[in-house]
């Protein structure tokens, strides 16, 4: 007959009763060399924690509070970092770490209830740090490629979502506060450069944000909507791509696109109701459309030149007022519209 030493059985007693009283739910599995595992569970009840680490000097620190929470965070590399907390009800995370590159990092945290947030980072030693407040957030992140991904994402509010691919470069740094806010934001820079900062504040806004190709590498995308209603559809593709642009008001709108080298855009659009279509292409373009009031309407299309003949071409539309409504189409020319009073309408055609 067996019997238990009197310390091991006050242990087994001890750890029986907190997993029946408060109903948690933790597995690790280690494979390697020096790995770290930590978890601590408290404030509620069936909140459930599984940590893999696969390989060597990988770390991971968990702290849930509260209830019917959800964390995975699986290792398949060395020298990985993941730092967790969730504090809330009914919060779902998934950190996936893996490739032939060591030293991802990511840290996370969830305040708030029925938040989801999924990570993957893939290959290069790519950087996360996540942060959610409020009810129904979600992310879907995945970095992957040779560029050395680092991304900042934060969203506070109710009903935000976020969908981020980066691949092959990055770093973009993301933000929405207020209700409804979505963000869907690819880049593709191969193996090197691309920038992207988004921020929305306010309720219903969505910014759509892409950015693709090598081509000498570069590339930068600054968005600002800071209102209510606000809608952006942004894409960059080829070399030297520049965009910025700020959003102020209600119900604005933005449709954006460059193909360019040495390509740039830059603008504001500030009041209610202003719709702004853009589009550039070719070689030595620039544009510049800045609307001040309600109703506003610009229009702007560059086609461009070839490489190393003729430009810089500008192409230049200003509008302050009410209902203005203005269009320039350019072809390897130059044209500027000046717009301030109402209802005027303005067209430029050079091709």
């Amino acid at each position: 007959m067996s019997t238990l030493k009197p310390l091991a059985a006050l242990i087994l007693l001890t750890l029986a009763s907190q997993a029946f009283a408060a109903n948690q739910s933790a597995n690790q599995t280690q494979t390697g060399n020096n790995n770290q595992a930590t978890l601590e569970q408290s404030g509620g009840d069936m909140n459930a924690a599984t940590q893999t680490q696969n390989g060597d000097d990988n770390l991971s620190a968990i702290v849930q509070i509260g209830s019917s929470n959800t964390v995975t965070t699986d290792q398949q590399s060395s020298g990985n970092s993941v730092s967790l907390q969730q504090e809330g009800t009914g919060n779902t995370t998934s950190v996936y770490q893996q490739g032939d590159v060591m030293g991802h990092t990511a840290q996370v945290t969830q305040l708030g209830d029925t938040n989801t947030i999924t990570l993957d980072q893939s290959t290069n030693a790519s950087a996360a740090t996540l942060y959610q407040e409020g009810s129904n957030n979600v992310y879907t992140i995945e970095q992957v490629g040779y560029g050395g991904n680092e991304l900042l994402a934060s969203s506070v509010g109710t009903g935000n979502t976020l969908d981020v691919r980066q691949d092959s470069g990055g770093y973009a740094e993301l933000t929405q506060t207020g209700d409804n806010n979505a963000i869907t934001l690819q880049q593709d820079v191969s193996f090197a450069s691309g920038r992207t900062f988004v921020n929305q504040t306010g309720t219903g806004n969505t910014a759509d944000v892409s950015q693709s190709a090598n081509r000498y590498f570069a590339r930068s995308i600054t968005l600002d909507q800071n209102g209510e209603n606000n809608r952006a559809t942004v894409s960059q593709n080829s070399g030297f791509s520049e965009f910025a642009f700020t959003q102020q008001g209600s119900g604005n709108e933005l449709t954006a696109m460059q193909s360019t080298i040495e390509g740039t855009l830059i603008g504001s659009s500030i009041g209610n109701d202003n719709i702004v279509n853009v589009s550039q292409e070719g070689y030595n373009v620039h544009g510049e459309v800045y609307q001040n009031g309600d109703g506003n309407l610009a229009n702007l299309t560059q086609l461009g030149g070839e490489l190393g003949v003729g430009g810089p071409y500008s192409a230049y539309i200003s509008q302050t007022g009410t209902a203005n409504e203005a269009t320039l189409t350019l072809d390897r020319s130059s044209g500027t519209i000046i717009q301030d009073g109402t209802g005027n309408i303005a067209t430029v055609v050079q091709q």
